[in-house]
């Protein structure tokens, strides 16, 4: 029973294999819409040290957000330190931070901002890890407003 190909034979395309188009990439598959791009991400070390020293910080019991504000469009960049927990542990805070930050990209449209996992981040639930991050946001905007 071959049900033909998955992908829409196009009349003009050149195909790789049979039935899928050169112009489809594996990695259109495995992204998600909503992904956080790599281009709005902070990687480098001396990018995370210039806005650690020169951001404003606010706390909640399991995260901080560092936060300076640009003129373009912000980035967001993660930190887990190893007081966190074991590896393991610290991936799983990290996804759990970034799937929060993926959803609220508006928390860094003009801002490039850091989120540093605190310790209690390993115990938390991610309906509280989301918790954190609202309540520390909020310091932030309260601080920015005249």
């Amino acid at each position: 029973m071959d049900s033909g190909p998955v992908w829409p034979l196009l009349a003009d395309a050149q195909y790789l294999h049979v039935g899928v188009p050169k112009a489809v990439n594996a990695w259109c598959l495995l992204s998600t819409p909503n992904s956080l791009p790599a281009s709005r991400r902070i990687k480098k070390r001396h990018e995370f040290i210039r806005i650690q020293r020169l951001g404003q910080r606010s706390k909640s019991p399991g995260v901080v957000l560092i936060s300076r504000t640009v003129r373009e469009d912000g980035h967001v960049g993660f930190t887990v330190p190893k007081n966190v927990g074991k590896a393991n542990i610290r991936n799983l805070v990290k996804r759990r931070l970034r799937h929060i930050l993926r959803e609220r990209s508006f928390m860094f449209e003009k801002r490039d901002l850091v989120v540093l996992a605190l310790p209690p981040a390993a115990n938390a639930s991610f309906q509280q890890l989301q918790k954190d991050v609202e309540r520390a946001y909020e310091g932030l905007r309260s601080r920015h407003r005249p």
